[in-house]
């Protein structure tokens, strides 16, 4: 016989614990059966499907792994993903993770966006594979887009900085303009993940939305803006007496290709507000005429209430239009006065004639005034006769 050995991590401190042998180092468990066969010397020929319990070492792998992620160790929360990837291929938790380590750990100069984007795919599948509901994939596409935000905003203020700090090489305006793309690049995947007005209903998706059009447009602005930079420096990066300086631009196809994504995400960004407020106003119609329609009483009620306030609009209307009639022909009469003594500059005449330009005065005042009146009126009636209509159909 042999010493019973772990076969996840080799350790010999296996316990027997409710009927199964648990190893003490990270908790595999086997059963009695799976322990003696172990424990034969020379080769064992077994038949069936042996079945290892990894739920303990998978749980264990994503404590260590997420706790090493909150502490910024990405490099060890990566290869504990890895583990705990190896018995769970398909967990979306930490296949998104994985690729935001990978992000964290890469260099300026070469940023493993591509890498992010890759592992965010396979998250969203995996997840999308388990068969949610609409709520649920919006709900996790929001938790992704949060994070994702922040990755956008930490490539960006890591390219912001380095070029202000670094800007006199021309050299290193090509490693800010290859981050900033990346920043750019993340932020456009975080928008497409919820780019569909299902996603953008649920809770605050619309603001993270609209955060990711933002950030395009500002990074997209960023990126094509012209920079200075020193080609003299000497030993010590120290500037050389003459000075020579220049400035430095995208190429300006590529240029004016990031000034219309700038535009776009602006234009996005507010579509998708007027959209979704639309969408929202008509789920709050949808259900105010559902509780109506429960409620008969209630809906008789708001019926009389409208036609008795359509009777004193349709009043008030006649009431003004007949205001209005008699104030145009004071008008036409005051003109005619007006217009007989035109010419007259001095005596009764002249006199006349300044009263009646007072009165045209007063009299087109108050036809303004009636006017606007009459308006707001017919607008009134106009949304109480669509209202009675459309409660009239819930009967």
């Amino acid at each position: 016989m042999k010493q019973l050995t772990c076969e996840m991590c080799g350790s010999t401190d296996l316990v027997k614990q409710d009927g199964v042998f648990v190893c003490q180092s990270c908790g595999c468990k086997y059963s009695v059966e799976e322990a003696r066969k172990m424990m034969i010397e020379g080769t064992v020929e077994v038949t069936g499907t042996v079945k290892v319990d990894n739920t303990a070492n998978a749980e264990k792998y994503r404590k260590m792994a997420d706790d090493a992620y909150a502490a910024g160790n990405y490099e060890e929360a990566s290869n504990t993903y890895n583990k705990l990837l190896e018995i769970l291929p398909g967990d979306h938790k930490a296949l998104f993770r994985k690729g935001l380590c990978l992000l964290n750990v890469s260099k300026l100069n070469d940023i493993k966006a591509d890498e992010m984007i890759r592992y965010a795919n396979l998250a969203v599948k995996a997840f999308e594979e388990t068969n949610p509901t609409v709520e649920n994939i919006a709900q996790h596409r929001s938790e992704m887009a949060k994070e994702l935000l922040m990755a956008t905003n930490m490539v960006h203020t890591a390219a912001i900085s380095f070029i202000r700090d670094n800007w006199k090489l021309q050299s290193n305006h090509s490693v800010y303009w290859n981050a900033e793309i990346c920043s750019i690049a993340i932020a456009e995947y975080g928008k497409c993940l919820l780019e569909k007005d299902e996603y953008l209903l649920y809770e605050d998706n619309l603001s993270l939305y609209q955060h990711f059009c933002n950030d395009i447009a500002n990074n997209c602005s960023s990126l094509c803006q012209r920079r200075e930079y020193v080609d003299s420096i000497v030993d010590g990066g120290i500037l050389g007496p003459m000075e020579c300086k220049g400035k430095v631009w995208l190429n300006d196809s590529i240029a004016n290709n990031y000034r219309r994504s700038a535009t776009k995400a602006r234009e996005d960004s507010t579509k998708a507000q007027n959209r979704i407020s639309k969408l929202k106003a008509e789920a709050k119609e949808r259900a105010r005429l559902a509780a109506l329609k429960a409620n008969p009483k209630e809906l008789a009620e708001r019926i009389a209430s409208f036609d008795k306030r359509l009777n004193q609009l349709t009043e008030n209307e006649t009431v003004l239009t007949n205001a209005i009639q008699a104030l145009l022909t004071k008008l036409k009469e005051q003109q005619a006065i007006y217009d007989k003594y035109r010419i007259k500059l001095f005596g009764e005449g002249a006199k006349l004639k300044k009263e009646a330009l007072g009165k045209i005065s007063n009299i087109k005042n108050e036809l303004s005034l009636k006017q606007n009146e009459l308006d707001k009126i017919k607008n009134n009636l106009q949304a109480t006769k669509n209202e009675l209509a459309t409660l009239r159909e819930l009967l």
